[in-house]
């Protein structure tokens, strides 16, 4: 049954499958840390995922750490209105924050940092807002049923809210935006509302680059500061683009890892919601 969880300090380490999981209803969250969650051996838990939030969760947190996790850092599908402040989201195995068929979801004066694949991943959503947030070193990895990426913010057909952020160091691009449907023009996007984002790259990396499935590639640079090479690799990569990998959409919310699996040494929480266990448990 849904309920109200408020979960003050403390947290879940050094456990299988899922630290926390939000299934429906809602959470308040404060200091909470999630590290070393690790994925399972048998194939029915071969997965991790620090904080899921599913099947209409809401949720706001405070000051939530979710680091070293082989997977997800924090998974959110067919969410309500989720709100982190001052989120920490590091060196996790696949992205820092994904975002998947929700209605808004909110990361203000936070660090995603050290990820793999993607910081923020965006897809099929109502709204994502980021506020006073740096997003750096993600890693340029390919995944299993997912594809190769390495970004620091990804969209796919979703409105974003980006304000005084910084993107550092992003292995693949800084941003990438994607986005299918009739537009009138490539620039700027009207989805995107970006105000003060410096993205800053070196090497090949790209800094912050807009693609409509039907009229092609372009800058992404009202409210765009590029730093370092991101703006002479952008213009390069403008005169002979290359089709740069969409990431797809994550498992199914049936498919998530429940903290009833969870072995943690005594450790590990399921709130909101009823227990659904993934085919094969």
């Amino acid at each position: 049954m849904d309920s109200d969880v408020t979960w003050r300090r403390g947290g879940v380490s050094d456990g299988v499958g899922t630290g926390i999981a939000v299934w429906g209803g809602n959470a308040d969250l404060r200091r909470l840390h999630v590290s070393r969650i690790y994925r399972g051996i048998r194939p029915a838990m071969d997965y991790a995922t620090g904080v899921a939030f599913v099947e209409g969760a809401t949720a706001s947190t405070r000051r939530l750490r979710v680091t070293r996790v082989q997977g997800w850092g924090l998974f959110h599908s067919d969410t309500g209105v989720v709100q982190h402040d001052r989120l920490v989201a590091a060196n996790n195995d696949n992205a820092g924050v994904w975002f998947q068929r929700g209605e808004y979801l909110q990361i203000d004066k936070s660090a995603i940092v050290g990820n793999a694949y993607a910081g923020i991943f965006a897809f099929y959503s109502d709204l994502l807002s980021i506020s006073d947030t740096r997003v750096a070193g993600t890693r340029e990895v390919t995944l299993a049923g997912l594809g190769t990426a390495g970004d620091g913010i990804q969209t796919v057909s979703t409105n974003a809210d980006i304000f005084d952020t910084m993107l550092m160091l992003n292995e693949r691009v800084g941003l990438y935006s994607w986005v299918e449907g009739p537009a009138p023009c490539l620039t700027p996007p009207e989805h995107l509302n970006i105000d003060n984002l410096r993205v800053l790259g070196i090497g090949d990396q790209l800094g912050a680059i807009f693609h409509h499935e039907a009229n092609g590639t372009a800058l992404i640079e009202e409210g765009v500061h590029r730093i370092g090479l991101a703006g002479r690799n952008d213009d390069a990569f403008i005169e002979d683009p290359e089709d740069l990998e969409v990431i797809a959409e994550g498992p199914a919310p049936c498919l998530l890892p429940q903290a009833s699996l969870v072995a943690t040494g005594g450790v590990g929480a399921l709130l909101g919601g009823q227990q659904h266990e993934p085919p094969g448990s």
